[in-house]
């Protein structure tokens, strides 16, 4: 018979979910908050908050023993190594702004961090809609924190991203039914499809072999209109 626990863990949305290599524990991240707990998969009780000294963004917990994390901290981001705490800032051209990251990602060996952001649109390229924003996707080194390049979409918001295994590619989905397959190495743009009826882009994985070319873009709603 299946056993089922109720965890009560955090006063608002969970952002990140995952078991640890045991299985024994389950740890979250609050949406809003930004905190990291540890609960047991048992007793459904929180039994660890670690103190990170920032709002946890994202989560490599792929590398064994040793996950990568990506937290904010007074407008600054850090990648932190989970086992030793080191942490490196990520760093930025002189030229641009510091972006506020609303989506991120790791590659699977934690050497590369993908995220996306908005920039707003020169007062001449908005629209009557209230579409007054470009998605942007930054990518860094982060072993290093060093910024590899920052490209600027004609997607108004990106709902979602995802790093290939490898660690060469990056997918990204819009509201308005576009998937991008972008190069890490080269800043290109590889493919574009977009969805017949525009509908948004809410999740998109590339196929967990390295091999493989298969890539997945999930739907949602048709957009009004």
């Amino acid at each position: 018979m299946a056993m089922v626990n109720r965890f009560h863990v955090h006063e608002d949305a969970i952002d990140i979910l995952f078991f640890d290599e045991s299985g024994n524990s389950l740890y979250s991240v609050g949406t809003h908050t930004g905190r990291l707990r540890r609960s047991n998969i048992v007793s459904g009780l929180t039994v660890d908050e670690p103190d990170m000294d920032g709002q946890v963004i994202a989560i490599n917990h792929q590398v064994w023993n040793s996950w990568k994390i990506l937290l904010r901290s007074n407008d600054h981001y850090y990648v932190e190594d989970h086992k030793s705490h080191s942490r490196i800032e990520l760093t930025a051209e002189k030229t641009q702004t510091r972006d506020f990251f609303e989506l991120a990602v790791f590659s699977r060996d934690g050497k590369v961090l993908a995220a996306i952001s908005r920039t707003e649109r020169p007062r001449e390229q908005r629209s009557y809609n209230g579409q007054d924003w470009n998605a942007v996707v930054s990518v860094w080194d982060a072993q290093t924190g060093t910024s590899l390049w920052r490209r600027v979409l004609d997607d108004n918001v990106v709902l979602s991203i995802a790093i290939a295994p490898d660690g060469s590619r990056i997918l990204t989905g819009g509201t308005e039914g576009t998937i991008r397959l972008l190069s890490v190495p080269a800043n290109e743009e590889l493919l574009r499809l977009d969805n017949p009826d525009s509908s948004s882009i809410y999740s998109v994985q590339f196929a967990p072999n390295p091999a493989s070319d298969q890539i997945l873009g999930v739907a949602g709603q048709p957009s009004p209109g």
